[in-house]
């Protein structure tokens, strides 16, 4: 590594990017999915199921994907590649609080040896359905969903060890804490609320009369 410190910093930041990313993607399916139990909201999703089964399709493909490749031991933007980085370079680096230790990179090492059936889960979903047409799922796609289902606790799980490897790795190294989440986050949940929102006020018949000349947006 020509420059350690740049080298490691990038890729650390890059990740970390990526995993507050992963957690909006995850909060939003974890918001829809605690409103679709709830009549007067399940009410309002089938205005329009078919948006939101392919809302939610979207979200759960693009975190299994990125989850993926982010634990693939293979590909030289891993968690797999900063920690090797860690260990190579770690008497190197500039630490502005207690510095990483061997035994910090064990409990990593540890932390995703932990997960690791979660993990075999997600990388058989994207090698055998998602980036690849595996015969026994092509035709019927519920299948793998049967033979490697992945709740959304289990992805969260996922998260969790990343955001406690990426902040023990950064308050070391910058002496200040990273929260890693996106605050005040407007997510699906919102959107839906403001549809039973509009369901009710639509019964009003002013409302409604606003709607039909046209002062406000009709549905």
């Amino acid at each position: 590594m020509e420059n350690p410190q740049e080298q490691f910093t990038s890729l650390r930041d890059g990740l970390i990017n990526r995993l507050i990313d992963l957690d909006a993607k995850l909060r939003d399916l974890q918001s829809f999915y605690s409103l679709v139990n709830e009549t007067q909201y399940i009410d309002t999703i089938n205005i329009c199921p078919h948006f939101f089964r392919m809302h939610t399709d979207s979200l759960l493909k693009d975190i299994i994907i990125v989850l993926a490749k982010t634990f693939d031991k293979k590909s030289k933007r891993s968690i797999y590649t900063l920690l090797k980085w860690l260990d190579q370079c770690i008497n190197n680096l500039s630490y502005k609080a207690t510095p990483i230790s061997y035994v910090d990179i064990s409990d990593f090492h540890t932390d995703i040896m932990n997960v690791e059936p979660v993990l075999t889960k997600i990388k058989m979903q994207r090698d055998k359905f998602l980036a690849h047409d595996d015969k026994n799922y092509f035709d019927q796609p519920f299948r793998i969903h049967e033979e490697a289902p992945i709740d959304l606790s289990e992805l969260e799980s996922i998260l969790d060890v990343m955001r406690s490897i990426f902040f023990r790795i950064y308050g070391a190294m910058e002496n200040s804490h990273y929260i890693m989440k996106i605050t005040d986050l407007k997510k699906v949940d919102y959107v839906i609320k403001l549809l039973r929102h509009h369901r009710i006020l639509y019964k009003n018949e002013k409302i409604n009369g606003m709607m039909f000349s046209g002062e406000i947006p009709y549905p």
